[in-house]
């Protein structure tokens, strides 16, 4: 696109040192240009709604299975295992029922914000209260990092109360070959 303009900017000014009239010319292809900037936006911005969970910005179950096909191929070319972290909130359904939807939906902002600063991972959104982590890390390092994002967890104050979260770990390819 650069390019493009950059070409049609010398071109106006060699039209305008001939006949300036003729820099009228211009205007089809400057409303195409026009025209495809906006539909690469369109078309980007639509790929990354696609992967990406609405509420908390994390990737949904869609880039969870890509970002899990990549990781597998990654560790079978390299040797080094990762893991997966489960996440759910414990109880979700009651803080829906006793607090409103808008402070369960807080409490899933403040969880994923904490998942998004998980070093050497990346996290999804799979349904209502469960994430996926999937961590660069072995199982007992990749433990050690969910026990200190619990620890965190607790010590934020919410309106809902405290949330509480329960984590399961499998490690590639320790724990499964798939």
């Amino acid at each position: 696109v650069f390019m493009m303009v950059a070409v049609l900017a010398a071109l106006t000014a060699n039209l305008w040192v001939v006949h300036p009239w003729l820099i009228a010319l211009l205007a089809g292809p400057l409303f195409t240009l026009i025209g495809y900037q906006r539909s690469l936006i369109s078309s980007r911005m639509a790929a990354k709604d696609a992967r990406t969970d609405n509420l908390t910005s994390l990737g949904n179950h869609r880039a969870y299975q890509a970002a899990l096909h990549d990781m597998i191929l990654e560790s079978d070319r390299s040797g080094k295992p990762f893991s997966l972290a489960l996440v759910d909130v414990d109880d979700f359904k009651q803080v829906n029922d006793v607090y409103g939807h808008p402070a369960g939906d807080n409490s899933l902002m403040v969880l994923a914000k904490l998942l998004r600063s998980v070093s050497s991972a990346e996290a999804f959104r799979f349904g209502v209260d469960e994430f996926a982590l999937l961590v660069s890390l072995d199982e007992m390092s990749t433990y050690r990092e969910m026990e200190e994002l619990q620890h965190r967890l607790a010590k934020i104050d919410q309106p809902a109360g405290t949330t509480t979260i329960s984590i399961g770990i499998a490690t590639y390819p320790q724990h499964g070959q798939s």
